[in-house]
């Protein structure tokens, strides 16, 4: 440039500065559409529901307490386990202390779960802390779902999670889903729970994160064991122990879920974030599959470690539910960001099919169903990043109703 005359550094400036304008109101557009930007979708999704209802969960909770109606939050398994900032260190470490790692809920309480669509969803868990009836327990079940918050039943109104859709086309299930689990929290609970009922087909969810929650599920000293083929926590006969657990924490606990000075400071990160991400053109970079590599541990297998411990628990998986004489079916849920512009995930799609099929497992992919909607979008919650809505997981009952069906 230093050896260019006047003439060519002006046209090259000129240039330079046309081609800067231009990507930054180009990514100025992108980050005001949500498709483009999903800090910006996850923004509008939070601000919909609470347009309609906007208590937080806590005041919720404290309204239906003044109400006398006994209430209690979920209590999701991850917080059990290490997180990446180690944000969870206090709660993992009231695990290790007391020797158990809870894989459910408070049994028998109505249960508050979490609001998409307007109103606070909630469910009356059962004797083991899931989302079921209690009379849906019985001998020669068709199906157990193990999942995570899109199994849970997360965050519809109670009876029309996927395990309730599938009641009501006569098959006998149980919900064995909870928000946040990841495969090996999944096979742990394979193992304490749905050995114990030995159903005829076993449905293991898969959703985008998991392989991600697999990676922090990896460190945690009690979830490891698992991976032994003779360890168990017997959990299902640990109930009582569970809820003490569960509401000793919840007592010391109860005053962070409305912790407004951690919510300011989750407002100032999230400001920042999207301050560096405009001008790190981030938006335009996922018109052109260049990723930053930070997000790489939720869209693809973190480490090799990962991609073969999964690997190695769906095979376990599949191998305890046909030891007992049951069917193993590996559901695939495709996410908001499938049918949408931020697609860093469709290498691992493929990663995770390949080793499903390698295993050969049987294969239900609701990608299949929702390809060929109008608009798929109309199937997840306000058409932003969140949960399906009934219909959604109306539609995929019915798709795993015709699988189990055609099997027969």
């Amino acid at each position: 440039f230093i050896y260019f005359n006047e003439e060519w550094k002006t046209v090259v400036s000129i240039c330079s500065l046309t081609i800067l304008v231009s990507l930054l109101l180009s990514e100025l557009y992108l980050s005001f559409s949500p498709k483009f930007n999903h800090n910006l979708a996850i923004e509008k999704r939070s601000e919909q529901a609470k347009l309609i209802e906007p208590r937080t969960k806590i005041e919720f909770i404290n309204d239906l307490i003044s109400n006398n109606v006994e209430a209690v939050p979920v209590i999701p398994p991850i917080i059990w386990r290490k997180s990446l900032d180690d944000i969870n260190s206090n709660t993992t470490n009231y695990s290790k202390k007391n020797n158990i790692f809870p894989l459910s809920g408070i049994s028998n309480k109505l249960t508050v779960n979490c609001n998409e669509l307007g109103y606070w969803s909630t469910y009356n868990s059962d004797k083991h802390g899931f989302n079921n009836p209690n009379e849906s327990y019985e001998v020669g079940l068709d199906v157990v779902t193990i999942g995570d918050s899109f199994t849970h039943g997360a965050c519809v109104k109670e009876g029309e999670d996927i395990a309730s859709q599938l009641r009501k086309l006569d098959l006998s299930a149980l919900n064995f889903g909870y928000g946040g689990n990841g495969p090996l929290i999944e096979l742990a609970i394979l193992v304490d729970y749905a050995t114990q009922y030995k159903p005829k087909n076993v449905l293991w969810f898969y959703h985008r994160g998991d392989i991600f929650d697999l990676f922090l599920e990896l460190k945690n000293e009690i979830l490891i064991k698992y991976l032994d083929e003779n360890f168990s926590q017997n959990l299902i006969n640990r109930q009582k122990e569970i809820d003490d657990f569960l509401i000793k924490y919840l007592e010391k606990e109860v005053s962070s879920f409305n912790n407004k000075s951690n919510i300011q400071k989750n407002n100032k990160k999230n400001s920042l974030n999207n301050f560096i991400s405009f001008f790190k053109l981030s938006n335009i970079r996922k018109l052109f599959n260049l990723y930053d590599t930070k997000y790489l541990c939720l869209d693809y297998f973190c480490d090799q470690a990962s991609q073969e411990e999964f690997s190695k628990i769906i095979k376990t998986a599949k191998s305890k539910t046909e030891n007992w004489g049951g069917k193993f079916y590996f559901v695939y849920l495709p996410s908001w960001e499938e049918y949408t512009n931020n697609k860093p995930f469709i290498k691992n799609k493929k990663e995770i099919i390949k080793i499903v099929k390698k295993e050969n497992i049987n294969l239900i992919d609701f990608h299949d169903v929702l390809k060929n909607k109008k608009d798929p979008l109309n199937y997840f919650a306000f058409k932003l990043p969140n949960h399906y809505t009934s219909e959604g997981y109306n539609l995929v009952s019915k798709q795993i109703y015709s699988h189990i069906n055609s099997d027969l």
